[in-house]
C-alpha cells in the first residue's frame, strides 16, 4: 500500500477537482469559461447560514446556494426584492405582505428532483422551522440559530401566513424597524418544504437539509471535501442572470500561506482576507487587483463580566489603559482600519463621534488595579487564529495584547480555539476573548441588540455575558422607531453606557480587502452579505462576445 503525505495528498486531491471541472465542463455550453476557482480561508460550519454565524459559511452559501426573499442592491444598502417582487408594511407597522415572484425553480441534484416551483410554503417552513420549538426540522441544528436568536426573533414574530401560493405575510408582536433588514440578511434564506418532505419519506438523515443543500441560487452544490473544496456547478434553470462560467470551486487553506502562494501561482483568481504583508508584496504586481473598501465590522476584546475579578470595572478599566490600541493599528492593520472608538464603523448611519475616554496609559492601568486590591493576575484569553474580514492576524495581535498586560503584572495564556468546538467547551471558562463582529446587515440594531442584549447570552454573540435591563429597555425602545433622528439618538445613549461599563474594548474596524487577479471584470464586493460570485465576470470572456 502506497502512503501519501499530507501536503501529496492534497495536490492530489486538488488535480483531481480540477479535472473532474474540465471533464464536466466540457459537457456544457462551449461557450462559457470553465471555471472560477476561489481561494477560501476555512471550512463552512454549515451548508445553511440560518444555523451560524460564520461568515465563511455567509461566503459558501448565501449567494451561491440560496436567496432570500430581499436582498442589499449596492454597498449602500440599498433594499432591493429578490424571490419577493414587492412589499406592503401596514400603517400600524405590525403586518409585513410579501408578494412572491412566479416560476422559481429549487435545484435539481442527483439527491433530490423538485417536482414544483418555489412558493408561499416553502417561506413558512423556512422560518416555522426556527420560530417552532416543535417542528420537525426545528431540533436538526445542533448549533440552534444563532443570528436570529440573538435577535431575539421569536418575540417579534407573531405568526407567519400564507394568503395564496405567491403572498404571504408576517405578523409582527410590535413595530420593527430593522425587520426588513432582518430580512435582507444572509441568515434568512429560503428553504425547500418539498427537499424536507423528502427527507422525511425516505428514511435519510433529516439534517442533510444542512449540508446536502437544495436552493434557488446562481450554483447547484456538487461536493464539499473537509479542508479541501467545496464544488458548485452552475445553476442552468435560475430565475435571474445566470453566472458566465459552468464551474465555481472554493478551494480551502486556512493557512494564510498557502493561500497567497495559490493566488500567485494563478491556481485560484480571487482570495480571501489577505495579511497587509501580503498587501504589500502585491502592490506593484500588474496581475493583481487589490479591492479595498470601508468594513462593517468591529475587532474587540471581550470581558467575562460574570468570572471575578472581570466583575469589577477597575480591573475591566485596566486592561483597556494598558493595551497599545495604536500599536496593534500599526503592526496588524498597517493604515488598513481605524481606530475603534465606538461599537458602531463611521459607515453606520447611527454613527457619531465619541471618546470613550480609552486611551494608553500602563501608570493609571497598575493604579486601577492596585485600587481593586491586585498586584498580580492570570487570566486566559480565547483566540480566535482564523483570518476574519475584521482581523486577519489574530495570532500576532493576540501576543502583542499579552506582551502589554504583562508590562502591568497580568499574565495571560492563550487558548487558540474555533467557533466550530466552541460549544463544545466550558463556555463560562474564558476570562477574555479577541474576536469581532462583521454585521448582517447596516441597521446599527445588527451591532447592538446581539452583542449587549440579554437575548445575546445564549447563543454566545454577548461574550460579555452581560445583561443590563435598562440597556435592553433602550434597546427595545429603539427597534420600535421608524425615525432615524430619534434612533439614531437612542443609540448614542447605548454608546454612552456601554462607554461608562466597559464590557468590552473596541480595537479597530477594518477595511475588506479581497485580491482579485486583473483577468476579472471589476466588480464590487458587499460589505454586508459576503460575495456574490454571480456578479463576476471575465474580461476575456467578454471581449470575445
Amino acid at each position: 500500500m502506497i502512503s501519501m503525505t499530507q501536503p501529496l495528498l492534497r495536490l492530489v486531491h486538488f488535480i483531481s477537482a480540477l479535472f473532474i471541472l474540465f471533464i464536466v465542463s466540457g459537457c456544457e455550453r462551449s461557450n462559457a469559461p470553465s471555471g472560477l476557482v476561489y481561494c477560501s480561508e476555512g471550512n463552512p460550519e454549515s451548508f445553511n447560514p440560518q444555523t451560524t454565524a460564520s461568515n465563511i459559511t455567509t461566503d459558501a452559501t448565501f449567494h451561491q446556494i440560496y436567496n432570500g426573499l430581499i436582498n442589499y442592491k449596492t454597498r449602500a444598502g440599498e433594499l432591493e426584492g429578490s424571490l419577493a417582487k414587492s412589499w406592503h408594511i401596514s400603517e400600524d407597522g405590525l403586518i409585513y405582505t410579501f408578494i412572491l415572484k412566479d416560476n422559481i425553480q429549487f435545484h435539481h441534484t442527483d439527491y433530490f428532483t423538485p417536482t414544483r416551483p418555489f412558493n408561499a410554503d416553502d417561506v413558512l417552513f423556512s422560518f416555522n422551522r426556527i420560530l417552532n420549538k416543535q417542528h420537525p426540522f426545528h431540533s436538526v441544528s445542533i448549533t440552534g440559530y444563532p443570528f436570529f436568536e440573538s435577535l431575539a426573533f421569536s418575540q417579534r414574530v407573531k405568526k407567519i401566513v400564507k394568503l395564496n401560493n405567491n403572498e404571504v405575510a408576517f405578523h409582527l408582536y410590535q413595530a420593527d424597524a430593522p425587520f426588513l433588514s432582518t430580512l435582507s440578511s444572509a441568515h434568512s434564506i429560503i428553504l425547500s418544504k418539498e427537499y424536507a418532505e423528502h427527507l422525511m419519506s425516505t428514511n435519510v438523515p433529516l439534517r442533510n437539509i444542512d449540508w446536502r443543500p437544495v436552493g434557488t441560487g446562481a450554483f447547484v452544490f456538487v461536493e464539499y471535501l473537509p479542508n479541501e473544496y467545496i464544488r458548485y456547478r452552475r445553476n442552468e434553470n435560475y430565475w435571474d442572470t445566470p453566472p458566465v462560467f459552468n464551474q465555481l470551486i472554493f478551494n480551502i487553506f486556512t493557512n494564510n500561506v498557502q493561500r497567497l502562494s495559490h493566488f500567485i501561482t494563478q491556481d485560484c483568481e480571487i482570495s480571501a482576507l489577505p495579511k497587509i504583508s501580503d498587501i504589500n508584496y502585491l502592490k506593484n504586481n500588474d496581475k493583481v487587483y487589490i479591492d479595498v473598501q470601508n468594513g462593517h465590522n468591529l475587532a474587540y476584546l471581550a470581558f467575562n463580566m460574570e468570572k471575578p475579578p472581570l466583575d469589577n470595572i477597575h480591573v475591566r478599566q485596566a486592561i483597556s489603559f494598558a493595551i497599545n490600541r495604536r500599536n496593534l493599528l500599526h503592526s496588524v492593520y498597517r493604515n488598513t482600519a481605524q481606530q475603534a472608538n465606538t461599537i458602531l464603523p463611521p459607515s453606520s448611519w447611527a454613527f457619531s463621534k465619541h471618546s470613550n475616554n480609552i486611551h494608553y496609559n500602563p501608570s493609571k492601568a497598575k493604579t486601577l488595579l492596585k485600587n481593586a486590591g491586585i498586584e498580580t493576575l492570570s487570566l486566559n484569553m480565547w483566540v480566535q487564529y482564523s483570518a476574519r474580514v475584521y482581523n486577519t492576524d489574530a495570532e500576532k495581535m493576540a501576543e502583542l495584547i499579552q506582551s502589554d498586560l504583562n508590562h502591568i503584572g497580568i499574565k495571560i495564556k492563550i487558548i487558540p480555539f474555533t467557533w466550530v468546538n466552541f460549544e463544545h467547551k466550558n463556555i463560562r471558562s474564558y476570562d477574555l476573548i479577541l474576536t469581532g463582529w462583521n454585521s448582517a446587515n447596516t441597521d446599527p440594531n445588527d451591532f447592538f441588540y446581539p452583542l449587549f442584549s440579554c437575548a445575546g447570552i445564549a447563543p454566545s454573540n454577548n461574550l460579555s455575558r452581560w445583561c443590563f435591563p435598562k440597556l435592553d429597555t433602550l434597546l427595545d425602545k429603539a427597534r420600535t422607531i421608524q425615525n432615524k433622528a430619534k434612533r439614531k439618538n437612542l443609540y448614542q445613549q447605548i454608546e454612552n453606557i456601554l462607554a461608562e461599563n466597559y464590557p468590552i474594548l473596541p480595537i479597530a474596524h477594518a477595511k475588506e480587502i479581497t485580491l482579485l487577479d486583473k483577468s476579472l471584470s471589476s466588480f464590487q464586493i458587499n460589505p454586508y452579505n459576503g460575495i456574490a460570485f454571480e456578479n463576476i465576470h471575465i474580461k476575456a470572456f467578454k471581449e470575445k462576445q
